[in-house]
């Protein structure tokens, strides 16, 4: 039996300066306020969004794979300051019958929200 990962993946030990401090509070503020200029910028998105299925084996080995395409719209609102709202549309109003397997996704547009600077606090 093959494993799906990498040979070796576990085995390397990447190498970091130990004396080396994360300013934490730096970095959150600062992608917080990248996150806040993607609201600003983009409050709402249009794209083709292309499905790749795989049914793999107990190994990873794909043995079917299927794609779709769909239209998608993704609106991204702050109608309260530091609550966004992320809404999400297909063109099709698809049910769970609609996709392969019955496995539908959503909410990958909310992901960059986890860096703002009042995650965990006040976003929802």
């Amino acid at each position: 039996m093959k494993p799906w990962q990498p040979l070796g993946i576990d085995q390397t030990k990447l190498s970091v300066a130990a004396d080396v401090t994360c300013p934490l509070a730096n970095v959150i503020e600062m992608s917080g306020n990248r996150v806040k200029e993607l609201v600003t910028d983009v409050s709402r998105i249009a794209a083709i969004e292309r499905l790749l299925h795989e049914q793999v084996d107990e190994i990873g080995n794909p043995i079917t794979k299927e794609t779709r395409n769909y239209n998608y719209v993704a609106s991204i609102t702050e109608d309260t300051p530091g609550f966004l709202g992320v809404d999400e549309y297909r063109a099709a109003h698809l049910g769970l019958i609609d996709f392969p397997d019955q496995i539908s996704s959503s909410g990958f547009a909310a992901w960059p929200w986890c860096f703002t600077p009042t995650c965990g606090t006040t976003s929802t």
